[in-house]
């Protein structure tokens, strides 16, 4: 067995993974240029936002393309019931800003107290956290390609 530098021969893969798949149909279409160019390996789908329709159609077209799930608690809509959620979302049904999340769980307000449950990390928090990737991939799955792996987010 020969121990050293490994040989010039020896290959190494490198994922590279571009997130916010979904965000807005520029970020989505500019992904898959980028896979298409061999620079992008993956990519995380934020299922919750209105270009994440586009994302699904346009993810048909790479099936080399990772797509994992890009859980989001901060911005637009969430997958769930707004009422299972309240404290994290504003009266307009969207997310709130993390800020503002902050703001109420800092103020010590009955929202902020029921946060402080729902906030934890995953490990804290496994039903809400299951509940969310349960939901995540099941919109994922209603396209027609299941979710390759994901990526935990604010």
């Amino acid at each position: 067995m020969r121990s050293g530098p490994p040989s010039r021969q020896a290959r190494v893969r490198l994922i590279v993974n571009a997130d916010d798949f979904g965000m807005a149909p520029a970020i989505t279409d500019a992904i898959i240029d980028c896979h298409r160019r061999g620079i992008v390996t993956s990519t995380s789908l934020m299922a919750n936002l209105p270009a994440a329709e586009h994302a699904a159609r346009r993810a048909q077209e790479v099936p080399g393309l990772g797509v994992g799930i890009h859980l989001n608690l901060t911005q637009g809509p969430p997958l769930s019931p707004p009422e299972r959620i309240p404290m994290l979302v504003g009266t307009d049904g969207e997310f709130l800003p993390e800020s503002e999340q902050l703001r109420r769980l800092r103020s010590g307000s009955s929202v902020a107290s029921r946060c402080a449950v729902n906030c934890q990390p995953r490990s804290a928090a496994p039903s809400r956290s299951a509940s969310a990737r349960r939901t995540a991939t099941a919109t994922m799955a209603s396209t027609g390609w299941p979710a390759s792996g994901g990526s935990w987010w604010k």
